[in-house]
């Protein structure tokens, strides 16, 4: 990684949030910080920690942050962490549909602040093979949004409080799922698996 020009990757420092969830943009970042709220552990999207690093002036922070935005510098100075991976080729086609990466957008200028001259794919590896290195969990959006014994118990490490199977479920049927299996999704595999 290069660190950046603007200065988002030094200066201030994390406000008091005790967890954060990151990933690389359109992996479920959203999807944690809905299902954690509505679970009663108040998490925050973007907001705080956005494209131009810890937000001037935010002094009254929730428990936790979830940001597509995180660098390996906002991981470590968070107690604990959480980094969704989504497969490469969703990933790689949800970037697609959304012009992550041919059109400019804050989201598009973040990336190539720290990432340069990068495509879908090896962006997606070289910041998943960053963050894995200090993140305190790893796990798949695949398995986190469709498995909610699994999703309970990163959730309940993550928050460090109970989180039950049966409120899992329940946030989970309110909040809806990450779009990892509608049929652009399934395309995608599909191509992937032919590779």
């Amino acid at each position: 990684m290069i660190p950046c020009r603007r200065g988002c990757c030094k200066g201030r420092r994390n406000p008091g949030f005790r967890w954060l969830v990151c990933g690389t943009g359109h992996s479920g970042t959203g999807w944690a910080a809905e299902i954690l709220t509505r679970l009663g552990h108040d998490t925050t999207h973007q907001a705080p920690l956005n494209y131009n690093g810890w937000m001037n002036g935010y002094i009254a922070p929730k428990s936790g942050v979830s940001t597509p935005y995180a660098l390996p510098r906002h991981v470590r100075e968070t107690p604990r962490s959480l980094l969704i991976v989504r497969h490469p080729a969703r990933f790689a086609a949800s970037a697609v549909h959304a012009n992550l990466f041919t059109h400019r957008s804050d989201h598009h200028d973040w990336i190539y602040r720290h990432w340069p001259d990068m495509g879908a794919l090896a962006f997606w590896n070289t910041h998943t093979a960053e963050m894995t290195e200090v993140a305190t969990e790893t796990v798949t959006l695949e398995e986190i949004t469709t498995d909610p014994p699994f999703a309970a118990a990163v959730f309940t490490r993550l928050v460090h409080k109970r989180i039950t199977v049966e409120a899992m479920t329940g946030a989970m049927a309110e909040v809806g799922v990450v779009n990892t299996h509608d049929q652009e999704m399934r395309d995608a595999i599909a191509l992937w698996g032919q590779l």
